[in-house]
């Protein structure tokens, strides 16, 4: 019997090992997507010259518009109301500078997640502390034969 019990052990930590992989790529492949995705960012957006400039001009216009702001002359709501829509057209071009870097980690993200999706397919590699609500039970536990829908893909 003492051999029996001392030959599964070593079968018991091979099994919990395998288990231990999958989620350790998972969390590896996360924390490496993150960081490509701000790398991205940072050329895309951030380090352009528009950026910048566009986020000078938001700035001074908040810095213009706070000093106007406390003043009740009817000259200074017209400027502060130019100031305020100087300062909407600021945010919106902010916006459109943003949205290329957005689309291009949007598309490298959903690619990676279908990557991974194909990879860990009816392989459990985690399980839920509680029984997930019948609308997303589907999602939490497609592709998987286990019994229990703790199980997460």
């Amino acid at each position: 019997r003492q051999q029996l019990s001392q030959s599964s052990r070593p079968e018991e930590a091979t099994i919990r090992m395998a288990s231990i992989i999958p989620l350790l790529t998972i969390v590896l492949i996360s924390i490496v997507s993150v960081l490509i995705s701000e790398g991205v960012n940072y050329l895309l957006i951030y380090r352009t010259d528009s950026y910048q400039n566009t986020k000078k001009r938001i700035e001074r216009s908040e810095k213009k518009k706070e000093s106007v702001s406390g003043s009740a002359a009817k000259k200074d709501r017209k400027k502060a109301a130019q100031l305020d829509d100087d300062l909407k057209r600021a945010k919106k071009d902010m916006q459109s500078v943003r949205t290329k870097g957005t689309l291009v980690t949007s598309v490298a993200l959903i690619s990676l997640f279908t990557i991974m999706n194909s990879w860990f397919d009816g392989e459990i590699v985690g399980r839920l502390p509680f029984e997930p609500i019948p609308l997303l039970r589907a999602v939490t536990h497609r592709n998987i034969l286990a019994k229990t829908s703790t199980s997460v893909p």
